[in-house]
């Protein structure tokens, strides 16, 4: 080989490196519109509850039945349903997936964790836990609101409307559905961003892959 061949700057790597940057920015790309699909959905479900589901029924205690207000409040519940029935089939497989890749790898992290912390004679078997600030406890009140909305609305369908105890019913629902709102915008919704954001470790170490 002469002096001037080896002296050229060897261009074989260059496809390699550009395959992987390729299928880096192909993997960026990806979870991003996995997260436009998540986010998405799960911001028209707060919107739903925070907003929608309180303008109503606050629109209708204050302003009356049938007023501006109650309307704004069935047309943002009407949006924001609109968005969720869009993007509903999308978003359950996607949100299954994700939230099932962050549970492993959490887990992975917690064992690997209590390994280096526990001397090999001291090891037990670790027990999952919930990462940093998912509330469960509140998510079980849902099951004593809707047992208490359906009594409601079961007493209700019995009596005639607008008698006392036909109107009581429909303030009992109301307060139900508001509790149901806030549980989920306060604790649902934040629960499910938090555990879908548990991996960001993992998607720095697939980027450098």
């Amino acid at each position: 080989m002469s002096p001037a061949a080896a002296a050229r700057p060897q261009r074989g790597p260059l496809p390699k490196r550009k395959e992987v940057a390729a299928a880096g920015a192909l993997a960026v790309l990806s979870r991003a519109a996995v997260d436009v699909v998540l986010y998405s959905f799960m911001a028209a479900l707060w919107a739903d509850s925070a907003v929608g589901t309180v303008v109503r029924i606050l629109g209708r205690w204050v302003c009356g039945e049938g007023s501006s207000v109650e309307a704004a409040g069935f047309a943002i519940g009407a949006w924001c349903k609109f968005i969720m029935v869009l993007l509903f089939p999308s978003y359950l497989p996607l949100v299954i997936r994700r939230v099932a890749e962050n549970a492993l790898f959490y887990l992975k992290e917690q064992e690997k964790d209590e390994r280096e912390k526990l001397p090999k004679t001291n090891r037990a078997v670790s027990r999952p836990r919930l990462p940093k600030g998912v509330k469960v406890a509140p998510l079980f009140a849902f099951l004593p609101i809707w047992t208490l909305q359906i009594l409601a609305l079961t007493v209700q369908y019995h009596h005639e409307e607008e008698c006392l105890v036909w109107k009581v019913s429909g303030v009992v629902i109301d307060i139900t559905c508001l509790c149901t709102a806030a549980i989920l915008a306060v604790w649902g919704v934040p629960n499910e961003v938090i555990l879908m954001m548990v991996c960001k470790a993992k998607h720095r170490d697939d980027d450098m892959q």
